[in-house]
């Protein structure tokens, strides 16, 4: 206990952001960060290191360019494989989700949309819920929460067609097609609003 640990194998665990984003309420900056913590009894301290590319045995000193705060570790079904994942995926971010044994370790990311559609909220209304969807080339599904924000309806690329199914004024399910008309995605809406 107390000792500074990545939670990875022999490289440091790297977190690549390729814009500014929060996690957990703390700014972190455009680029790669080596991940570590600080393990104790209750609460653990999240490191990320501009130093990005370390051993596991090159735990980091303290420096005035690394984040630190305190996260809560709880605990869940025993994971055997240490992971990182999205549970959560939304319009203006993600939870990161560390899990390895039965310690889980959740964390909020924010970001502003890459690709807001400005609509009027009344056109927008009949589309706007969480849909579970998949890319065809992937088993992991993810949850999407398509909303209307400023005039603007986030989570839909312009460069994508969205093509719904409406059923008694709402849409209940939807496709995602290329420019050629290829067949990239399906969601189904899992939460009416």
């Amino acid at each position: 206990m107390g000792a500074t640990w990545t939670p990875g194998a022999n490289w440091a665990t790297t977190l690549e952001v390729s814009r500014d984003v929060t996690l957990d309420g703390h700014a972190v900056k455009k680029g790669k960060y080596s991940v570590w913590f600080v393990v104790r009894e209750r609460d653990w301290t999240m490191i990320l290191d501009p130093r990005f590319l370390r051993f596991h045995e090159e735990r980091p000193d303290s420096t005035a360019d690394q984040l630190r705060w305190t996260v809560r570790p709880t605990d869940g079904p025993p994971a055997e494989i240490l992971t990182w994942s999205f549970p959560q995926v939304r319009p203006d971010g993600v939870q990161l989700l560390f899990s390895w044994g039965p310690k889980r370790v959740a964390m909020e990311a924010t970001v502003h949309p890459s690709h807001p559609l400005p609509i009027a909220r009344a056109d927008a209304e009949p589309f706007l819920g969480t849909y579970e969807w998949k890319w065809n080339d992937s088993t992991d599904k993810q949850v999407n929460q398509i909303e209307v924000r400023d005039g603007k309806v986030l989570e839909m690329d312009s460069d994508m067609v969205y093509e719904f199914t409406i059923k008694d004024g709402k849409a209940i399910s939807f496709e995602i097609r290329d420019q050629q008309d290829n067949l990239l995605a399906t969601g189904t809406r899992v939460a009416r609003r």
